[in-house]
């Protein structure tokens, strides 16, 4: 893996070279595939904080890491620890096989009506219903709702002030008019 520095390099000691290398060397076993991989290293330090910077390409895709501390060695050895794990996190989310749920039921179960079947059963074990404690909102008139309700949301539910605060749903059609279902 080819390395190269840019910024305010600071000498580090051959046993503190050594350890950056096979860092350096341990990216690159987990990225060179094609051919020669490169990362670029910016060093900075301003008032007694040093910063390193690593930035790599890996399959078109920019992986970056920032780290801070108070010696540009550790610095930069943490910005490569995190470059690793967003190397490692990358790598899992391309082996993933991302392929139909529904394929996958046809070649275990093995007929389509089976999967059919299959399918209506997950999903009446699937349904939850979640209690939500309301917001205390005051009465509003469909005025107001048409208002709180903006360009955003779908429909509101409110108390309808004109009638004597029964709960009411405003619900915004496709044409753009709206609906109202009082209760």
């Amino acid at each position: 893996m080819k390395v190269t520095y840019t910024g305010k390099e600071k000498d580090f000691t051959q046993e503190q070279k050594d350890k950056l290398e096979a860092k350096f060397a341990r990216l690159g076993k987990l990225v060179e595939k094609k051919g020669e991989k490169k990362a670029h290293v910016v060093l900075k330090k301003s008032r007694h904080i040093c910063e390193a910077e690593i930035t790599m390409q890996l399959h078109d895709h920019p992986l970056v890491s920032i780290s801070r501390n108070g010696d540009s060695f550790h610095a930069l050895t943490e910005a490569a620890d995190k470059l690793e794990k967003q190397i490692h996190k990358f790598l899992e989310k391309q082996r993933e096989p991302r392929r139909d749920v529904a394929a996958k039921k046809v070649k275990e179960i093995g007929t389509l009506a089976a999967v059919a079947a299959a399918a209506t059963e997950d999903e009446a074990q699937a349904v939850r219903v979640y209690r939500v404690k309301p917001a205390r909102q005051k009465p509003m008139t469909i005025e107001e709702a048409i208002i709180a309700i903006g360009d955003k949301k779908d429909y509101i539910v409110f108390r309808d002030l004109d009638a004597s605060e029964c709960p009411t749903v405003l619900i915004r059609r496709k044409d753009g008019h709206f609906d109202l279902v009082q209760g």
